[in-house]
């Protein structure tokens, strides 16, 4: 079996490619698609979003595709719909796409768009529907976070928070799986039983390296702010966004049947940032 993961060195892609090889099959072989492949690394397949000559290579021989959206990459019809036919001409047996919390029900979200093309394409499939990730706090506000102070125009938004980790230990599993189920069409939401805002969460960032306090701002007064030190207006305003829609948003009250996708329950964030201690 060859399984080929895009996105395979941002935050859920690369947490896939760790638990495809913790839970390493004998006949399982996987290949990670990237712009930079050198010759001696024969894990990788050269591909590129932007570029449309490598999706036929990229997929050749490929048995199942994990498919993630980079942030920079939204073209449904430019994009992803020519892939997914190469996929289709190359034989691939199912996809796992990650995607959104709420992005079946939402046309505005690129995700949304995304999900349609792939089950227009035929493949049988799953999506993974992941709520907020801790890693936000190491990755899109570390800038603020390693100062010790965030802020932003939440106004006590309540977040779901779910670990990357538990999404990478999910998506490997379906993709492992996916032999045993052959025709999968099938939507998973992930969201765990951590539904906190901010001001909870810096509470419980204390005594880690990731220790923060919180205060929460006006939408004009962070974008000021985020300016000022030195982000790009398309990423303030982009952080801004996602941050101060969720002042709108019901607290989410799925839950996830963790034990039986993955074999046990998801981390905490109590787990998230004793982790951060260790490193």
């Amino acid at each position: 079996m060859m399984i080929l993961i895009t996105g395979a060195t941002g935050n859920v892609g690369s947490e896939v490619v760790r638990e495809l090889h913790q839970q390493r099959q004998d006949d399982v072989t996987v290949l990670k698609a990237s712009r930079h492949v050198d010759e001696a690394e024969q894990d990788k397949r050269p591909f590129d979003f932007a570029d449309r000559s490598t999706y036929a290579p990229a997929v050749a021989g490929i048995d199942y595709l994990f498919l993630i959206r980079p942030p920079a990459v939204a073209g449904v019809k430019e994009v992803f719909r020519p892939l997914l036919d190469e996929a289709v001409r190359a034989g691939v047996k199912g996809v796992v796409y990650s995607s959104v919390y709420g992005a079946e029900n939402s046309k505005l979200l690129p995700h949304h768009g995304i999900e349609q093309a792939v089950e227009d394409s035929g493949l049988p499939h799953y999506f993974l529907r992941p709520t907020y990730f801790m890693q936000n706090l190491t990755t899109t506000l570390y800038n603020q976070v390693k100062t010790g102070h965030v802020e932003l125009p939440t106004n006590r938004a309540v977040f779901n928070w779910i670990d990357v980790r538990d999404i990478g230990a999910a998506a490997a599993r379906l993709l492992l799986d996916f032999p045993n189920h052959p025709e999968a069409r099938e939507g998973i939401t992930l969201a765990t039983y951590e539904n906190l805002d901010y001001y909870r969460v810096a509470k419980r960032s204390q005594g880690s390296p990731l220790a923060f306090t919180y205060r929460d701002v006006s939408l004009p007064t962070f974008i000021a702010h985020r300016l000022r030190a030195g982000d790009s207006a398309g990423y303030a305003a982009a952080v801004a966004g996602i941050h101060f829609i969720q002042r709108f948003q019901k607290p989410v009250m799925a839950r996830t049947d963790w034990r039986r996708l993955i074999g046990r329950d998801p981390g905490t964030l109590a787990d998230f940032f004793a982790r951060a201690s260790s490193h």
